[in-house]
């Protein structure tokens, strides 16, 4: 074998050594992004997971909230029909006439001596318009009781 061949033999052998070390940390390095890459791909399964929850927590909130807007929209209703109805009642109880007075004792039984013609009195007329006080009073009482039980329900 002649110097030439056996130092180009030996580069050989030098290049071929080199390359194998090479390849070795090539292959590390492979190995090493295999083993991140299945940490991803489960790094983005539990992202991808919780995204989908967050948007199920969305949608629960969302229909939570338009529970809570048409409660309130039908409370807030209830409530100003309860303010007009006592207002009405407040405005029927200011206008309303007093009953009348008690007529005085008789000292002495008078017997009439013919029939009269009935008369009108005036607690007539107020009597119907007292009791329809005294009804829509209750009325008003029953309902403002009625939302303060569903108040303490909930």
């Amino acid at each position: 074998m002649s110097p030439i061949g056996l130092a180009l033999d030996l580069l050989l052998i030098a290049l071929l050594l080199a390359a194998l070390a090479f390849g070795w940390r090539l292959e590390r390095r492979l190995k090493a992004l295999r083993d991140s890459q299945a940490g991803f791909v489960k790094a983005v399964q539990d992202l991808d997971g919780a995204a989908a929850r967050a948007e199920q927590g969305l949608d629960t909130l969302r229909r939570t909230t338009e529970d809570a807007r048409v409660e309130l929209s039908d409370r807030l209703d209830e409530a100003r029909d309860l303010i007009r109805r006592l207002e009405q009642i407040t405005a029927a109880g200011a206008v309303a006439p007093t009953p009348p007075r008690a007529p005085p004792p008789r000292a002495a039984r008078v017997e009439p001596a013919a029939p009269q013609a009935p008369r009108a009195f005036p607690e007539a007329a107020t009597g119907a318009a007292s009791d329809d006080l005294f009804d829509q009073e209750a009325d008003l009482a029953a309902a403002l009781r009625e939302l303060r039980r569903r108040r303490s329900a909930e």
